[in-house]
């Protein structure tokens, strides 16, 4: 938060390549600990930069400064992790946990089309608006570097959904929290509805309430009708946020993946839709140059959080939106827009896919509507 807070107001003189000086992480992590009265002198704060700037250009990134914590702070420097625990039980296949990952896996999948994640910010902050397109700035950093401080070279999906989820909740409790002051428990409705809210990219209200209430009853142990924020925040990351669950603690039978219930599966939530076919897939096939891929990267992170229902395809109106949005355009660009975009729709299904929008906008949209616009203004001497 203390990281989260500097970059925000701009104390970071190198915040927009996330990266920090000697002097800025002596203040910030100082400023961090100041509540336990932890004062981390001079000579220390230089001996603990050093080690982690590795090509001693004088700055670390958010990235080295995550791993200072885990190293000098929460670990101590010379200390295994712990070892993961044996399961307890058997493995139990949850609908609502098998759902949630699977719609996760097909957004992932579709976004990074067969290739390797990096563990970059700009990739992963890409990734995220892709599932998630209501964040702020600040919500989008929180996320973005929580997971990078797995300090892994690529990001599997499995390593990805773990971190994504468990950060996502926290998020969405955050939220929770900033709109109820003072409160500090949930019942069984506020349940539902902030599990609702936090993953609406899953439209997990196509789950039957009577699940997620008895999903609810286990984790309230005292049977009291409430559970705590710590509650909840303990079974998103034993439960929710896991590739497998084991055990009876929060097992509810009717959320039994391989009971054959007296409800069908299709009746308690729609299964996920089916992917495209492999020829069907949006392929991002950017030009060599570096140039040309900056502006194309550049152009469909713009474009992404205007596509509403995260379909990966552009209805009319989600492209007059983007461009009222964006480029603030009037209602006679608009009709020139629509009569002219759909030209790029090779399949003529009345929706253009990503690639066909930021193909249309860089290779003829912006440049003809800035000379347009110029030319109206009488930019131009010999114009007429």
């Amino acid at each position: 938060m203390a990281l989260q807070r500097d970059h925000k107001v701009g104390k970071m003189s190198r915040g927009s390549e996330r990266k920090m000086t000697l002097e800025e992480f002596t203040r910030l992590i100082n400023s961090a600990y100041k509540f336990l009265n932890v004062t981390f002198s001079n000579d220390i704060c230089e001996y603990i930069f050093k080690s982690v700037d590795k090509d001693n250009d004088g700055l670390i990134t958010y990235v080295e400064y995550f791993k200072v914590i885990e190293i000098y702070i929460c670990k101590g420097k010379d200390e295994a992790p712990a070892p993961k625990p044996e399961p307890v039980g058997p493995e139990r296949q949850s609908r609502l946990r098998i759902y949630l990952w699977g719609i996760l896996r097909q957004l992932y999948e579709y976004y990074i089309q067969g290739r390797s994640l990096e563990a970059t910010d700009s990739e992963l902050r890409r990734l995220i608006i892709a599932i998630v397109s209501d964040l702020s700035e600040a919500d989008l950093t929180f996320l973005s570097t929580g997971i990078i401080r797995v300090n892994f070279k690529t990001i599997s999906f499995e390593l990805f959904a773990e971190n994504f989820i468990y950060l996502l909740a926290e998020l969405g409790l955050s939220r929770y929290s900033r709109n109820h002051p003072g409160k500090k428990t949930l019942n069984r409705d506020e349940f539902v509805l902030l599990l609702v809210n936090t993953f609406s990219f899953a439209k997990l209200q196509k789950f039957k309430k009577s699940i997620l209430y008895k999903i609810f009853d286990k984790i309230d142990k005292n049977h009291d009708g409430l559970i705590s924020f710590e509650e909840y925040l303990d079974w998103v990351k034993r439960f929710l946020a896991v590739l497998k669950y084991f055990g009876d603690e929060f097992y509810v039978e009717e959320d039994d993946w391989d009971l054959d219930n007296s409800d069908p599966f299709e009746k308690d939530l729609a299964p996920p839709p089916a992917p495209k076919p492999a020829s069907q897939k949006i392929m991002f096939n950017f030009s060599s140059y570096a140039f040309a891929k900056k502006v194309r990267d550049r152009v469909l992170e713009c474009l992404i959080p205007y596509d509403a229902d995260k379909d990966q395809l552009f209805t009319e109106q989600e492209i007059k939106n983007a461009l009222v949005g964006l480029l603030k355009e009037s209602e006679l660009e608009l009709q020139y827009v629509t009569r002219n975009v759909f030209r790029y729709d090779r399949d003529n299904d009345k929706c253009v896919t990503y690639d066909e929008l930021t193909n249309f906008c860089v290779e003829q949209h912006f440049g003809e509507m800035a000379i347009q616009r110029l030319h109206r203004k009488k930019f131009y001497e010999k114009g007429s």
